[in-house]
């Protein structure tokens, strides 16, 4: 399929008009209409944070969805 496909959750009170009705299926919403995302991710087994991927602790980067039983939880980011 050559693309990827990204699903965000927001509260469309909170955004500005043209920028849920752009936000529709079917339409783009170019970078700098774009609300605000999150500065960075949280990893859930030792809460390092990281604007990018490329940061990630080591949990994140191999482990992802994994069960650490050091942590007794599986790793994931926030």
């Amino acid at each position: 399929m050559d693309r990827v496909e990204v699903i965000v959750h927001g509260d469309k009170a909170k955004w500005p008009g043209l920028v849920y009705e752009m936000a529709k299926p079917g339409k783009r919403v170019g970078l700098l209409d774009e609300p605000r995302t999150s500065p960075g991710d949280q990893c859930s087994c030792c809460n390092h944070k990281a604007k990018r991927s490329r940061d990630y602790c080591a949990h994140a980067k191999y482990s992802m969805s994994q069960w650490i039983p050091k942590f007794s939880k599986f790793a994931y980011v926030i």
